[in-house]
């Protein structure tokens, strides 16, 4: 579930904790350009889907073949894995959690999973995560820096299950998936196969006479990102989101709000130039001066991605195949969100 953030410029000011600026408004919606962003895929990725919507206008486009066996054609409301975005749901019901006084956040996570830091909680497969990373030492004091990473969200999905009795895919499905009507979005706790139109995941292969060949890999354990969706699914949970419809103001400020810390691996490379940059949840970058908040996600043959304005004038998802494994090709990302969300040229 690796996830890396997209490539900005450098900036000297340390940033605030959450800035209802949104900097330049986006240009005019550009097909053109987008359909240009998404054809940029390297032979490396199969096939390439992408939404933009808002007042501006709506688009949506595709690029490669959803079967390299069969050249069926990508379909714009094709579902995939989300990977890392599946934290961004986790997030939320965490915070509803914390909203009916069932939770509070201020007080350690022991004294709701006792036991579960030392690695001695029974052995289900979130808590063998979570024990396997604790195994390492400490890297900082709580508080002291900000690292991105899956291990606090496993804590989480564990919370959320200690504190309601029911899985946390279930918990998604009943405060989230059902309430906004998602219909073509899942979140399986055992079922390894992709519901409906999708384009496949594949991975390359070294073979002995050929040189490489691509396994197709589909079908997977769902594991702690498991969750599956569409492009309209997810821009219908942002906007919901960023309208309220599922956090009070006071959690939704809390879940935008970025620590005043240095990124343990951070750089003035990264988006938040060697500052923090992830709320509880989101991400916040900077695209052509254009302020988006937002989520990659990753896994093996899926990557994808949402990001929206926090007046929600501009909104963007996407998903793409590569055949390298995890991670995100950043060149791609790039040139998707710089399409989607560039302000306009100046004279």
């Amino acid at each position: 579930m690796s996830t890396a953030g997209p490539a900005v410029a450098a900036a000297s000011e340390r940033p605030t904790a959450r800035s209802a600026s949104v900097g330049p408004t986006p240009a005019a919606l550009n097909p053109t350009a987008l359909q240009q962003a998404i054809s940029s895929a390297p032979d490396r990725v199969t096939a390439v889907l992408a939404r933009v919507s808002g007042p501006a206008g709506h688009w949506m486009g595709t690029f490669g073949t959803a079967d390299v066996n069969t050249q069926e054609p990508v379909s714009p409301e094709g579902r995939f894995r989300l990977g890392s975005v599946t934290k961004m749901f986790i997030s939320t019901v965490v915070l509803q959690l914390a909203a009916e006084q069932r939770v509070d956040l201020d007080r350690p996570v022991q004294e709701y999973l006792p036991g579960v830091l030392p690695g001695d909680y029974p052995p289900v497969p979130l808590s063998e995560l979570v024990a396997k990373a604790v195994r390492h030492p400490r890297l900082f004091e709580p508080g002291a820096m900000q690292h991105y990473g899956a291990t606090g969200y496993y804590v989480a999905a564990m919370l959320v299950e200690k504190l309601t009795g029911h899985s946390y895919q279930r918990e998604i499905t009943d405060r989230i998936v059902r309430p906004l009507n998602l219909r073509h979005t899942t979140a399986p706790e055992t079922d390894p196969t992709i519901p409906g139109p999708h384009a496949h995941g594949y991975i390359t292969v070294p073979q002995p006479c050929d040189g490489s060949c691509l396994k197709d890999i589909t079908e997977q354990n769902p594991g702690a990102g498991g969750m599956i969706s569409t492009t309209a699914d997810l821009d219908r949970f942002m906007t919901a989101l960023f309208r309220g419809r599922l956090l009070s103001p006071t959690q939704l400020d809390q879940m935008l709000t970025i620590p005043h810390v240095r990124n343990l691996d951070g750089s003035e490379h990264d988006p938040g130039h060697g500052w923090a940059y992830y709320g509880a949840g989101p991400m916040r970058v900077t695209v052509g001066g254009v302020t988006v908040w937002g989520k990659t996600g990753s896994t093996f043959g899926y990557t994808d991605g949402m990001f929206v304005t926090p007046d929600l004038r501009r909104r963007l998802v996407y998903s793409f195949n590569p055949t390298t494994g995890g991670g995100n090709d950043l060149a791609l990302v790039n040139q998707i969100l710089s399409a989607a969300f560039s302000p306009p040229a100046t004279s």
